[in-house]
């Protein structure tokens, strides 16, 4: 009898703990998904910042740099699962812009 008790104790407490721990990994999850969800919010406004910065002074050229820094944050929209729309910004950086020549 005492060992069904202590069997009942065990299984109660390993049943708490277990609750305890998936609330605290819910909440962690939670805020992951936060954090990507603003990181691509972030990535895709500097984005359109930058394109619209070169659409609104046709004069200027796209330097390297900004066009190697460009493909790097569509990559990394990329990674955070936003395919569709990164590309068409890509699209747009490549193919709508004047970029420098070396």
């Amino acid at each position: 009898m005492l060992q069904e008790i202590g069997s009942n104790i065990v299984t109660f407490l390993l049943g708490a703990a277990l609750t305890f721990f998936l609330e605290k990994w819910t909440g962690v999850f939670q805020r992951l998904k936060a954090m990507e969800f603003a990181l691509q919010a972030i990535l895709r406004r500097h984005m359109i910042q930058t394109i619209n910065y070169y659409r609104e002074r046709p004069e200027k050229l796209v330097p390297q740099w900004e066009i190697e820094c460009f493909d790097q944050m569509h990559d990394a929209g990329k990674g955070l699962g936003m395919d569709g729309y990164f590309d068409e910004l890509k699209k747009v950086m490549h193919e709508d812009l004047k970029h420098e020549t070396h």
